[in-house]
């Protein structure tokens, strides 16, 4: 039996989708071939009145949210489709919660998938592909025996019709910090404000509900992040006038906020980093005042290595600060192997936030990536797309706005450029070919060189998030990402990343 015929023989059986979403079956059963079967009663959750809810699972997760003026029935329908679609994205073996404590997914069973009662359709031919996403090994319980759902997801790609309800999906294994489960792509929100022409503040705004309401939830701001002397603290400032427009982001577990400080800040300039009590007291206490009082951050990291004093020091007066109740977990940027290995050994350090890209690999050489192995710390990869360069839409010296602080880069000179420029042609040549875009190539591509890395693209736009996060759907062959990695390693990029003065600031 062929899958259409399979599909048309359970549609015509089951009777599904003659009107609307009409299913009106008891149990939804969601299997999963990774390592057993777990099952879902999201129709118990749905007629409890429970609204919203979240699928978790070992390569990713995804949120639900169905309408409550939808009619009970349609509701349960609704919901019904949303868990097996979901569930399938996110290969979930694990019980998670849903919304009041109610359980999702519950492992009231665990069935060997090789039961009689199953029918394994896990053939490659046997999988229907949707954009970016394919469903193998799903299936329902419609009173007492199992039947697959091709049909639910071939009625959707032929009838293109939308579920009433907000899906967000990550298929992407999850990142953690200190245990705490992170979406593989997070929002550097540099670009809203320290630029010579900031979006405006509606733009801005739309920028970071696409990624949160997409199931993003790390936002990276600074200190410092802002056009000086006299808007340092912009950023700050702009997300604290989102919690106060959308404060329901705000609570706890929607959004993480990582934020770099630490730097002395006199007369309105970026100066030294200063890890002393008194220079990291101001300087969280100015984080937090500056966000508004609806959230806190979550990870502090030192902006840079305070070099006139040990980092035990440092960490040890991050302590006292976590302790105080100022943020959570504590933080490094463009630190040395040696020196993560130092602080790690006073308290445990969550992330180590350096420029990693297909043209900045250092990381890869210095011992900063074996490190961050060995110790289970997570890679926040700033400028992931070469500071734009590879994103295919900067062709000349002239597509930088005029005041862009790239035109200091060594890399962006005209000497430069143009040698810089054909990693990126390279890339866009892959891109071409896989139906992609160089962004979403590059970003999948770092992604796959370890499960620890969160690259932090920051376009200012809502449409760039919404390509960035395509990354996640973009799946490379091994034999795709060792093409892409000779393409790189072979690139020889031109120029140092800062001037002198601040490539002194790197790995100590």
């Amino acid at each position: 039996m062929t899958i259409e015929s399979l599909i048309a023989c359970l549609a015509e059986t089951l009777g599904i989708f003659k009107t609307k979403l009409q299913m009106a079956m008891p149990i939804i059963m969601v299997i999963f071939c990774y390592e057993g079967i777990w099952t879902t009663n999201i129709l118990d959750w749905v007629d409890s009145g429970i609204t919203s809810g979240c699928v978790r699972g070992q390569r990713g997760e995804g949120s639900i949210k169905v309408s409550p003026k939808l009619s009970l029935e349609f509701r349960r329908s609704a919901a019904a489709a949303a868990a097996v679609v979901l569930a399938a994205c996110q290969g979930a073996t694990v019980n998670k919660t849903a919304a009041k404590g109610k359980s999702l997914l519950s492992p009231r069973r665990n069935l060997k998938p090789a039961s009689s009662h199953i029918w394994k359709l896990n053939h490659p031919s046997q999988s229907i592909v949707l954009p970016g996403l394919v469903f193998r090994g799903i299936w329902v319980e419609r009173n007492h025996g199992y039947r697959p759902v091709w049909h639910l997801i071939q009625h959707f790609k032929q009838t293109q019709q939308s579920l009433p309800i907000e899906m967000s999906i990550d298929i992407v294994s999850n990142r953690k910090i200190a245990g705490q489960s992170l979406a593989s792509i997070g929002y550097g929100l540099m670009r809203l404000t320290w630029t010579p022409n900031p979006p405006s503040e509606e733009k801005a705004f739309e920028a970071i509900l696409t990624f949160l309401k997409s199931g993003g939830n790390l936002l990276n701001t600074g200190e410092f992040y802002g056009n000086p002397p006299d808007h340092l603290n912009d950023n700050l400032e702009l997300l604290a006038r989102f919690f106060n427009a959308y404060p329901q982001w705000a609570q706890e577990g929607k959004c993480f906020i990582s934020a770099k400080g630490g730097m002395n800040l006199d007369n309105g300039k970026i100066n030294a980093p200063d890890g002393s009590m008194e220079g990291l007291r101001r300087s969280v206490e100015n984080i937090n005042k500056k966000l508004g009082g609806q959230k806190k951050m979550d990870l502090f990291q030192m902006a840079r290595v305070d070099q006139t004093r040990p980092i035990e020091e440092v960490i040890k007066n991050m302590k006292v600060l976590i302790n105080e109740g100022h943020f959570k977990h504590i933080g490094l940027s463009e630190a040395s192997a040696q020196t993560i290995r130092r602080a790690h050994a006073v308290h445990p350090i969550a992330a180590v936030e350096v420029e990693y890209s297909p043209w900045a690999l250092e990381i890869e050489s210095n011992g900063v990536l074996d490190i961050c192995k060995e110790l289970g710390i997570v890679i926040i990869a700033y400028s992931p797309l070469g500071l734009g360069m590879l994103t295919g839409k900067i062709k000349s010296p002239d597509d930088i706005p005029l005041g862009d602080m790239r035109h200091h880069f060594e890399r962006f000179q005209p000497e430069n450029f143009y040698h810089n420029l054909k990693l990126a042609q390279d890339i866009e040549e892959v891109a071409n070919r896989k139906g992609s875009t160089p962004t979403q190539i590059t970003l999948s591509w770092l992604l796959a060189q370890c499960n620890l890395i969160i690259p932090i693209p920051g376009s200012s736009r809502a449409e760039g998030v919404k390509e960035a996060l395509g990354s996640l759907k973009v799946q490379l062959s091994d034999e795709e990402t060792k093409k892409i990695r000779e393409v790189v390693d072979k690139a020889d990029i031109k120029g140092v990343r800062y001037n002198a003065h601040h490539q002194a600031s790197l790995f100590v």
